[in-house]
């Protein structure tokens, strides 16, 4: 897995437990999200999930901008958008 973060330009982790929607995880997409609204990143954000990420998915999408482009997978098995 390390040998894939080092292509990505910014990472962020978190840790969300199985059958969860941690709150802490929903803090850190908010963040994101918040960020990248008042375009104070400047390239793609990836966030890592060390755990459970389904469920976040889903609250990704909820409070993602219309238009925003999510994908979701695995590296080096699967990717949807």
């Amino acid at each position: 897995m390390s040998e894939f973060l080092q292509y990505l330009p910014q990472v962020n982790q978190v840790k969300n437990a199985a059958g969860l929607i941690g709150l802490n995880s929903v803090q850190v997409i908010t963040e994101l999200l918040q960020q990248i609204g008042d375009n104070t990143v400047d390239s793609p954000q990836h966030l890592l999930v060390d755990g459970e990420e389904d469920l976040l998915a889903v609250i990704l999408i909820l409070l993602a901008p219309l238009n925003s482009a999510v994908y979701y997978g695995q590296p080096m098995r699967a990717l949807w958008k």
